[in-house]
């Protein structure tokens, strides 16, 4: 395994956890402080899949793939866990 394939599987194991702790604080009163740190946990994991991901298709690294895919799990999984306020519901 070559350096940088080594340093792909690494960024995204580390966005998989990242993206583990805030879906586990989502849940949570989105004022409190657990609620923030659920929101930054969220942002800094879609960075850092995103970062990495951006590196690896100017790379052409086959772990564009993994990386990709788990990005767009997590925001698939973000909106369906905490929908939009009020939706759903008809305005009267």
């Amino acid at each position: 395994m070559a350096h940088s394939d080594l340093w792909f599987f690494l960024m995204t194991i580390v966005g998989f956890v990242l993206a583990a702790g805030h879906l586990t604080w989502a849940c949570c009163d989105p004022k409190s402080g657990r609620g923030l740190w659920a929101r930054r946990l969220g942002v800094s994991a879609l960075l850092c899949l995103g970062s990495s991901g951006l590196i690896a298709a100017g790379m052409r690294s086959p772990w564009l793939v993994p990386s990709g895919l788990l990005a767009g799990l997590l925001i698939v999984v973000m909106l369906w866990e905490s929908p939009e306020p009020g939706w759903g519901r008809e305005k009267g």
